[in-house]
Order: structure tokens, then C-alpha cells, then sequence
């Protein structure tokens, strides 16, 4: 088993039992800009998951989902941005595909 297979499994399993890393799939899946397919939002949490359990051996810390995700990952902010982006589309005209200059 290769360590793609490996990450792939550990993303399904942290999707369906972590909160924070539900709440970052289910927002990947589902913004207004570039929504992604389900299995590229899970190939997405699979390099967080990486770069999560590297940083926390490189630092010998434990997991704590408040400096992961902080205030800046909360399902809250994202919404405010899912929302201010859909009133920028309404309001300026740009269609699919388009994207606003703010959201790069």
C-alpha cells in the first residue's frame, strides 16, 4: 500500500469522525468559487493531514484543533465569505467561470 492509498484512507476516515476536518470538506465542496469534486476536496484534506502530522512531530506538540484551524478556518467565517461573494457576483455580473479580482 502506498502512502497516497494511505493518506486517501486516512482523509475518508478523519472526514466522517473529525468535526473541524467535516466542516473544511463539506466547505470545499460546496463554496461559490471553485467548488471541488469529492474526490479532490478529500486529495486536499489528505495534504493537510500531512503537513498536520509533520509539523506536529517536527515540534513535538499534540493536536489541538483551535491552533490547526484557529479563527480564521471556522464554518462562520467561511459562510461570511460564501455570502459576500455571492452578493459580489449578483451585484457585478460575473457568471460562472468568472472569477472576482478580491478572491485569488
Amino acid at each position: 500500500m502506498g502512502l497516497r492509498r494511505v493518506l486517501y484512507q486516512m482523509a475518508l476516515t478523519c472526514v466522517a469522525v473529525n468535526p473541524e476536518l467535516k466542516e473544511l470538506y463539506h466547505y470545499l465542496k460546496t463554496r461559490v468559487v471553485n467548488p471541488l469534486k469529492k474526490m479532490q476536496a478529500l486529495v486536499v484534506i489528505s495534504k493537510k493531514l500531512l503537513t498536520l502530522l509533520y509539523t506536529l512531530a517536527k515540534k513535538k506538540r499534540y493536536y489541538d484543533p483551535q491552533k490547526v484551524f484557529g479563527e480564521v478556518r471556522k464554518t462562520s467565517s467561511w459562510q461570511r465569505k460564501t455570502v459576500s461573494l455571492r452578493h459580489h457576483d449578483a451585484g457585478k455580473g460575473t457568471g460562472p467561470g468568472k472569477i472576482p479580482p478580491f478572491a485569488h
